[in-house]
């Protein structure tokens, strides 16, 4: 990475974190430095026209109805930690109705599934270990479907769920906010940068918080038209669908080989 970037006279980057955490990085880099955030492209017409269809394809191939279920979008590496979401369901969903609330919950948390998009990118021990803890009963995976497909699966969810240990700037969450979707969010700089807690969705640290979460989203319709409400605002006001533009007619197509677009990981990179 440092290799890269001491050879570049700019870099663009896709937000204020990953900003901060540069200059941390390289507070000697002499090139300039752009926040552009990254563009979504979601037709919510076709989404919502192909919604049933997309998702009787997908109950099909698994042979599961899968509603009530929530969805966790992207390849399958060791970043996106796939087992922290699966295991924290799980625990959510075999709780006796107290865990989660010291009131009673009206929630049948049994008939809920977790369903995983995405095909392996990294065929790592810690992905094994996730695929092999797949049951097909309440936890489910399909392989990476096309764009329009998923945003029409995703409308049939009850939210997305984000459990990466790193992100730059995640098109599943804005694409999410943008259909109307609410986001469940693990906490790190690229998703607290988009979404922040009990706003415009929900933020957790721990399995245990997560769990908290869906409780919280699922036994309370208010608050959960709230989230989507205050999330499509959000995606409308950071004008995302315009960002690509700027990349394209500002910069002389020419300088890209002296242009580098990264992303930085959460955790702290050596410098040389």
């Amino acid at each position: 990475m440092t290799h890269l970037v001491r050879r570049s006279s700019a870099v663009v980057l896709l937000n204020q974190p990953m900003l901060k955490q540069f200059n941390e990085l390289w507070p000697d880099y002499s090139g300039q430095l752009q926040v552009i955030h990254q563009a979504i492209n979601v037709d919510v017409e076709h989404a919502n026209h192909y919604k049933k269809d997309v998702l009787e394809a997908v109950e099909s191939k698994l042979g599961v109805k899968l509603q009530p279920f929530f969805i966790v979008v992207g390849l399958l590496r060791d970043v996106k930690d796939p087992m922290f979401a699966l295991k924290a369901f799980l625990d959510w969903r075999n709780q006796d109705g107290n865990t989660y609330s010291k009131t009673a919950s009206p929630i049948n948390y049994k008939s809920y599934n977790l369903l995983y998009v995405g095909s392996v990118e990294e065929d790592t021990e810690n992905i094994q270990q996730f695929i092999d803890e797949v049951d097909g009963k309440a936890v489910h995976r399909c392989d990476t479907l096309t764009q329009k497909e998923l945003h029409s699966l995703m409308l049939s969810s009850e939210a997305l769920i984000n459990c990466s240990v790193s992100e730059g700037q995640s098109l599943a969450v804005m694409e999410a906010m943008f259909l109307g979707i609410p986001v469940v969010v693990r906490e790190n700089p690229g998703n607290c940068d988009l979404v922040k807690d009990r706003e415009n969705g929900l933020v957790f640290k721990t399995p245990q918080e997560m769990g908290e979460c869906l409780t919280h989203l699922e036994g309370n319709p208010e608050i959960k038209r709230h989230l989507i409400s205050a999330g499509e605002e959000f995606i409308d006001g950071k004008e995302f669908k315009e960002n690509i533009r700027r990349i394209i007619f500002t910069y002389n197509p020419k300088m890209f080989t002296s242009w580098c677009i990264i992303h930085i990981p959460t955790q702290r990179m050596p410098t040389s």
